[in-house]
């Protein structure tokens, strides 16, 4: 099918720069502004506004909700801020609430909608953006499964780690550092997301069997020495979620055995007695309530034997490690406390559990997850904290209506945050090639050191994407498979974006629907196919670097399904020159129901999403064990996983930094049945690793700069033949590892599994006395040879450890002035990422005193007594059977004394 007359009505549609219908007239001295030949109700086809702002707005007209104010982010010129400012307020508008930088080029802005025409005209401002990306998607994997978790974080280094040492006495979990997650959804009351710092707490067992026994045993809170009703320990147990695609009840299992493991479970005391932990608004908790809710606790396993051992204690979660929430949908700040349970009404109000996606939560756990006080399941910085910025928009329909993410971003930073992550993309609205104004953002950010790790897209091996080539003056057919293959179901709306780098004048010529009718699809047009008014709009334009973008939606007027089966895309190049064209189709829903039919244009390359775009990232690419198949290119402990995005970006630039290891298991939304963790997969399952790593690295060198933080992670990547000739578009420089990353000077061995710490001391000690303890690493009942052992000591078990590290196996311990029972938990490291612990429980006793024999008259015979027990300085005996004889003679002329008087 010839498509060449249809060519010349659409191309000039498009806009841009060299759009006749958009082009600038002449400055005037109308208040400095520069009218342009635009019709008013058209200013989004304004040359300055980027694509998925275009693709907003003319969505938001055709289902009849542009929002009164919209949120913009628009770049003015170099010193225009106190101008902009003044007219921005002339229009009734204003800053955004949070992120505001005077002085600064790139702003969020709120305006009425009504003075878009005026604003597009400004002679100052250069563009103005989306406040975010209408069509981005997290970057999970369908592949939710039972992980080789333990294999890959092994391997990669991301829990022995953990087991350093810093030179400040700290263990390399992220203490004192902030990560800023933007994702969807977050679930801020999961146990996962608290410290452990909420008090620690002895458990009495109250049915006397030697066995934690939840259900039974206690935890005495107010100290009556009864176990009421409310001080009963309940069990939440945190099971493996496992997605089986196909299965009954939405194929959803779980591993659940209703026994306790202290290194993935929780417990509660249920004070209300209603069967469940009732957290933030619900138990009427504010910010200052340990773990925002009902009593909860980690079991601290000290010997690592799986079970809760009489004498090992329970620590309390108390403070939360999300510092703050961004709600860019309603553009509002939530904060621990009251604010928290806002938060979640807003996300879960009107919907079922099932159909909302908490990647947030997967994301935050796998960053920073799990209790840096205690071994437990969590994520590569335990003990680093949170602010998540939720870009889910459900504040009522357009994407106009919230926040806007460039200011959220600054917002963050501003809060602290050290290392961001970004687990979403977009490859329908975006250029993609670094020059939007929210890569400019996190390029910029990461250039000062704050480094930026984003997924880089799960379109490796998927349908929606393609690469043709055009020769000069010539056309093509794409066939575009819309709707299921043997279903009845057919998206109401889809997409189609067309990108390649310069200007060379490629252009749709048309489609042809499943009927057969040849379709122009002109512009702000409805077209009548197969009996259904479908509308045609349209985006694109020319990026600030030269490259090209031209979109279209196709979307039935009535909300109903599309025709469904096979259209045909034509596409032209009218220029003197080769054309490489990215091809991208999409719809509203995340599965492929649009796809490319033609299997030889599918390609892995170009296919990284926006924003992993953004110059000198860390783009995040994913390998799995789990995600193996035929053919798969890598080492076979990390194979590159199929969907795993690719570079190079449509500039031309490599882009993709790294791979690291996915499907590792993250927190399972509490609001999701009754909470747990899956195998979280996709790239968005890799870059979090990245983020975590960053962490680490600056916890262990605070001042370090970009460089160097680049340096350490992209020095200590693993690389090998079968990743071909690094660096290149696949494999960035290689696979993340953790270890080299953060200790870049250390081989990294075998993790000893199977050993245990073996502790021998005195049991009855004297008060005020010092005493040895000797550590020693056992294999069953062989020593383990350890080169050097550093040990520390928590004296009384009160979760500090105020004595070490001191160079093992024997330490001298102060015992304190007390009497009675006295616990020491005892930690000890090989400073080769091995950790072992043990309790050892002193019986501590008072001295019995010398006490001094009252003189009684004797004969004057030069000689001392014959009894050998004069009292008086220098005459205690040494002999102890001397001293007990002695003690008795004392004894009894006390009681021959007080029988006298």
């Amino acid at each position: 099918m010839r498509w060449v007359w249809l060519s010349a009505v659409i191309s000039i549609m498009i806009p841009g720069p060299a759009v006749a219908e958009s082009t600038v007239a002449p400055s005037g001295s109308n208040g400095g502004l520069a009218p342009e030949v635009i019709p008013v109700a058209d200013w989004w086809k304004s040359p300055k506004v980027g694509p998925a702002l275009q693709f907003i707005v003319q969505e938001d007209i055709r289902q009849n909700q542009l929002p009164q104010t919209i949120a913009l982010t628009v770049e003015i010129e170099a010193g225009a801020y106190a101008d902009f400012s003044e007219y921005l307020l002339e229009l009734g508008g204003r800053y955004a609430s949070i992120g505001h930088r005077p002085g600064h080029t790139v702003h969020g802005i709120r305006v009425p909608a009504a003075q878009m025409p005026a604003l597009v005209q400004r002679y100052d401002l250069l563009r103005i953006e989306a406040p975010m990306s209408p069509l981005a998607r997290p970057h999970n994997s369908a592949d939710d499964m039972l992980s080789a978790h333990q294999f890959m974080a092994d391997t990669m280094g991301y829990e022995q780690v953990g087991n350093m040492l810093l030179s400040d006495g700290k263990l390399a979990r992220g203490q004192g550092n902030t990560a800023a997650v933007i994702d969807f959804n977050l679930d801020p009351f999961h146990p996962n997301l608290f410290h452990a710092d909420g008090g620690i707490y002895d458990w009495v067992d109250v049915n006397k069997n030697g066995v934690f026994s939840p259900g039974y045993d206690g935890i005495d809170v107010d100290g009556d020495g009864v176990i009421s009703d409310g001080e009963v320990i309940r069990l939440a147990e945190f099971p493996v979620v496992v997605f089986e695609w196909g299965g009954g009840n939405n194929g959803v299992v779980t591993n659940a055995d209703s026994t306790f493991s202290p290194y993935s479970d929780y417990i509660f005391l249920d004070l209300n007695d209603n069967g469940y932990r009732d957290v933030g608004n619900d138990y009427g908790a504010d910010a200052y309530t340990p773990g925002l809710g009902e009593p909860a606790f980690v079991g601290d396993d000290v010997n690592g034997n799986g079970v809760l051992d009489i004498g090992e204690k329970l620590f309390r979660l108390g403070t939360p490690k999300v510092k703050a929430i961004y709600d860019l949908g309603r553009d509002a700040v939530y904060t621990p406390g009251p604010g928290f349970s806002e938060y979640v009404d807003s996300v879960v109000t009107g919907k079922n559990a099932d159909d909302i996606e908490f990647h947030g939560t997967y994301e935050a756990t796998r960053v920073a997850g799990g209790h840096a006080e205690i071994q437990h399941m969590g994520g590569i910085a335990p003990g680093a904290d949170i602010i998540f910025i939720d870009i889910e928009s459900e504040s009522g329909g357009s994407f106009l209506a919230g926040g806007d993410l460039n200011s959220a971003l600054v917002w963050a930073n501003e809060l602290g945050a050290r290392a961001f992550n970004y687990a979403y993309g977009d490859m329908i609205t975006q250029y993609a090639d670094g020059s939007s104004l929210l890569e400019s953002t996190i390029a910029e950010l990461h250039a000062q050191g704050i480094p930026q790790s984003a997924s880089a897209g799960n379109e490796g091996d998927s349908p929606r994407h393609g690469i043709v080539e055009l020769p000069p003056n010539s056309s093509v057919e794409v066939p575009i498979q819309v709707g299921l293959g043997q279903g009845p179901y057919s998206p109401d709306r889809f997409y189609m974006t067309l990108r390649w780098r310069g200007t060379a004048n490629v252009s749709i010529s048309g489609m042809i629907s499943p009927d057969g009718t040849l379709v122009a699809g002109a512009p702000d047009t409805v077209v009548e196919v197969d009996g259904k008014n479908v509308a045609f709009n349209y985006f694109g334009g020319v990026s600030p670097r030269g490259n090209s973008l031209l979109g279209r939606v196709l979307a039935d007027v009535q909300g109903k399904q599309l025709p469904k089966g096979q259209w045909t895309l034509g596409i032209q190049n009218a220029s003197s020159q080769a054309v490489e064209v990215d091809i991208w189709v999409a719809s509203q829903v995340p599965w492929p129901v649009v796809r490319i039919l033609d299997e030889n244009l599918h390609t892995r390359a170009q296919s990284l999403t926006h924003p992993a775009t953004a110059d000198g990232i860390f783009t995040v690419g994913a390998c799995s064990v789990l995600n193996w198949y035929p053919g798969a290119a890598g080492p076979e402990s990390c194979p590159l996983a199929g969907y795993s995005s690719a570079g190079p970006r449509i500039d031309g630039e490599r882009q993709l930094a790294l791979v690291a290891a996915t499907d590792l298991l993250a927190g399972y939304p509490l609001l999701k049945y009754s909470g747990g963790y899956l195998s979280f997969g996709g790239t968005s399952g890799a870059s979090p690793h990245v983020t975590g790593t960053n962490l680490l690295v600056i916890q262990r060198f605070p001042d370090a700069s970009a460089e160097t933080i680049a340096e350490h992670l992209i020095n200590g990547l693993a690389k090998g033949p079968e990743q071909g000739t690094l660096p290149n578009p696949v494999w960035g420089d290689g696979i993340l590892n953790t270890w080299s990353a953060v200790f870049p000077e250390l081989e990294q061995t075998e993790p000893l599994r199977e050993t245990h710490l073996v502790l021998d001391g005195p049991e009855e000690v004297l008060q005020e006395s010092t005493v040895e303890l000797s550590a020693v690493v056992m294999d069953d009942d062989e020593e383990v040879e350890i080169e050097k052992l550093h040990i520390m000591v928590d004296h009384g078990y009160d979760g500090v450890f105020e004595q070490g590290p001191e160079d093992g196996p024997v330490v001298r311990i102060e015992v304190p002035r007390m009497t009675g029972s006295w616990p020491v938990r005892v930690r000890a490291v090989d400073g080769k990422g091995n950790l072992w612990s043990g309790l050892w429980t002193f019986e501590v006793i008072e001295e019995v005193p010398v006490l001094p024999v009252e003189p009684e008259p004797e004969p004057n015979t030069g000689v001392g007594s014959s009894s050998g027990c004069q009292s008086g300085p220098g005459n205690v005996p040494s002999h102890s059977a001397l001293f007990g004889l002695c003690f008795l003679v004392y004894i009894g002329r006390r009681i021959r004394r007080y029988a006298m008087d």
